[in-house]
């Protein structure tokens, strides 16, 4: 049964976590074929850029409780699925050769706020919520949000979030950061998701895969050892005709408008 959709428009892939009836709690079939929807927008050469959403009314509530019941006890099982899938998932994200867009309506909790939070956008409505409520089912944070929570909104937010499992609404997640662009409601939402994928689907592509990976791999560096590895993919940069087409168009445009 497929719980989650993969739907294609122009260069845009569009992932959509399809279980509403259980504000698409994720569970073992979920997570595998989100893992695989991520795959095949990777190689698929015409998509510019990835979408996750959630279909209905909520982003996604979180890991599916009926599944934590069936893995009770069962240690080596659990860090075998994570390392398998949310944790697999997570630096699929990351690693994306596309910028990928999380737009989120309603719940964005546990494991699903960790996969929002590595998007390289979180953009959200008003009505959504997020929180991160390991803790009050006697769990630790997963799906990487004790890292990118304190990187995202910083460590006194996060230890807040992360400690107490407590929510936020949508205007105190903008305030502190989580949220990249708050929208009134889902039709703003759209519209705003629309412009994102057309700017971002607009820039020369490997330029925005290689910024993606640039970031990632030094904000765990020295300031030294990163502008060493900017330095060094710049030189690359340089090289590419990507770089030489763009700066013709931008001089191009330039001289038409003076």
């Amino acid at each position: 049964m497929d719980v989650v959709r993969y739907e294609r428009g122009g260069p845009v892939a569009r992932i959509v976590l399809d279980r509403p009836d259980s504000k698409n709690a994720l569970n073992l079939d979920s997570i595998q074929q989100l893992l695989a929807s991520l795959d095949r927008a990777e190689k698929d050469a015409d998509v510019r850029v990835v979408v996750l959403t959630g279909a209905g009314a909520d982003f996604s509530a979180g890991g599916d409780i009926r599944d934590m019941i069936a893995r009770r006890g069962k240690a080596v099982e659990t860090y075998e699925r994570l390392r398998r899938g949310l944790t697999a998932i997570v630096r699929a994200i990351l690693q994306h050769e596309r910028p990928v867009l999380a737009r989120v309506d309603g719940a964005c909790l546990g494991a699903a706020l960790g996969l929002a939070l590595a998007c390289d956008a979180l953009l959200a409505t008003k009505r959504s919520t997020f929180g991160a409520p390991f803790v009050k089912v006697g769990l630790v944070p997963d799906t990487a949000t004790s890292w990118l929570l304190p990187h995202i909104v910083g460590i006194q937010h996060a230890r807040r979030l992360l400690l107490t499992g407590d929510s936020i609404d949508a205007d105190e997640a903008s305030d502190l950061g989580l949220v990249t662009r708050l929208s009134a409601d889902t039709q703003s939402l759209d519209a705003d998701v629309e412009d994102w994928t057309r700017k971002l689907g607009s820039l020369p592509p490997t330029a925005v895969r290689d910024a993606k990976r640039l970031l990632w791999t030094n904000v765990a560096r020295t300031v030294d050892s990163a502008v060493v590895q900017e330095a060094m993919a710049q030189g690359i940069r340089f090289t590419t005709q990507e770089h030489a087409d763009a700066v013709d168009a931008f001089v191009a445009k330039k001289g038409a408008k003076t």
